[in-house]
Formats: C-alpha cells, structure tokens, sequence
C-alpha cells in the first residue's frame, strides 16, 4: 500500500481586514476604540447581509453549489459570535469598573 502525499494550500478567508493601531483620546497616528468598534460591527452585518444573500439565491435557484451558502452562513456565525463575545467581555470590564471604590 502506497501512501501518497496531497499538498494542501492554506486558505486565507479574510473576515475582517486588518485594523489600524488604536489610541485613546484623539491623537494623531491611530484610530479611536469607537471607530474600529463600528468598522467591526459593518464588517458583521455585511456578512450576515451576505449570507442572506446567498441563501436568497439559492431559494431562486441562481446558485447551485451549496458549499457557497454554507461558507457564507458560517462565515456571518462566527463573525456574530466573536462580536457577542466582544459585547460580553466589554459589559464585564464595564461592570468591574463600576465596583471599583474610587
């Protein structure tokens, strides 16, 4: 029995694009905290958008190949639950402020 070698290509999929540095305040070279919040969640709502497209399609029968509406409805999950975990791990350092005695 021959094993054979398959090569295998990494696939980059590319959710998000590549945030800028963030600073505080509005200094110069960098991006506010609220702007790369934003960019994020147009970034989650053009993939949800997206799939939603696609599964449009699919219901037309303009798109025949299923694993383009499985990528795309999973792509739009995952981009949902990292900006859920996001909204989480924010009210937590929110609510730990508001206990701490000042």
């Amino acid at each position: 029995m021959t094993i054979h070698k398959i090569p295998v290509q990494p696939i980059e999929i590319g959710l998000l694009p590549e945030l800028p540095p963030i600073v505080s305040g509005g200094a110069s070279g960098g991006t506010k905290f609220s702007e790369v919040l934003e960019q994020f969640m147009g970034d989650v709502n053009s993939l949800q958008q997206r799939a939603a497209d696609t599964q449009k399609a699919a219901m037309e029968g303009t798109i025949q190949d299923i694993h383009e509406i499985m990528i795309a409805g999973e792509e739009a999950g995952i981009a949902f639950e990292l900006m859920l975990e996001l909204r989480n791990k924010l009210l937590d350092a929110y609510k730990e402020l508001m206990r701490m005695q000042v």
